[in-house]
């Protein structure tokens, strides 16, 4: 009886533990969220100006000196086309596993006399999202924000912490994992702001928009994932019953 009583305990933890993995399995792919990324990069277009960078053009040889307001980033977007200029001699040739992004700035000849800029470009996110990141790459002369005012804003808001800094000579970069609260469904705006310090001026980007959809399983699936879940339970109790009758109720 020792022996009956210890297979039907093993037994039942098998089949117990075989069914903890179906139901885990069958949630999980009944709420499985998707994510969804959007690549922003300089050099939009094959003509002298990029198709999708706007910009509002500030003072040569000095960052912004009032903080931004909103008729600001608005201005940024309905302003005209930021040029794709030739790479000065001394500036970084390319970033890191992206042969398209190219260098910005104001002017044609920005790559021997620039001014400051805030950059915009716009996206799109098309699902409802619980989480957001934002991974940006970049090489800038002379550098990110400056004066009053931050290096990186999305919607007209700064993503968290310092985002000033960078150079023409190395790439930069900058993560953050907290921007789904400055993000929504629609249309949505990146803004860089790209002070000079005399002389060139430019920018080169690549900026990367992850999300997670908030993904609620369509009532047909769910309801199927329910029925199946039922199913299992009921075999698993069926299971347990007879396993029950067979080591301690045989027939004679």
């Amino acid at each position: 009886m020792l022996f009956s009583t210890e297979l039907l305990i093993c037994l039942r933890r098998t089949f117990t533990w075989k069914i903890s993995l179906v139901t885990a399995v069958a949630i999980s792919a009944a709420l499985n969220a998707t994510a969804g990324s959007v690549t922003l990069r300089s050099g939009n277009g094959s003509g002298s100006t990029d198709t999708a960078v706007h910009m509002l053009i500030g003072p040569a040889d000095s960052p912004f000196s009032s903080a931004f307001s909103s008729s600001n980033f608005a201005a940024a977007d309905t302003g005209p086309n930021a040029f794709i200029i030739g790479r000065n001699p001394a500036w970084l040739s390319a970033l890191s596993g992206d042969s398209l992004s190219k260098w910005l700035g104001t002017s044609a000849s920005a790559a021997s006399a620039g001014s400051t800029a805030l950059y915009s470009i716009g996206f799109v996110i098309d699902n409802p999202f619980s989480s957001a990141t934002l991974q940006l790459n970049y090489a800038v002369d002379n550098l990110l924000g400056g004066g009053p005012n931050q290096g990186v804003f999305l919607n007209g808001v700064a993503v968290s912490g310092n985002s000033t800094g960078g150079t023409y000579t190395s790439e930069s970069s900058l993560s953050r994992s907290d921007v789904a609260s400055l993000l929504h469904v629609g249309s949505n705006t990146l803004y860089i702001n790209a002070s000079d310090q005399g002389g060139p001026a430019g920018l080169m980007f690549r900026a990367n928009i992850t999300t997670v959809d908030a993904t609620v399983p369509e009532p047909g699936t769910f309801a199927l994932g329910c029925l199946a879940l039922l199913a299992l339970s009921l075999r698993a109790g069926k299971f347990n019953r007879k396993l029950t009758q067979y080591f301690f109720h045989p027939k004679h």
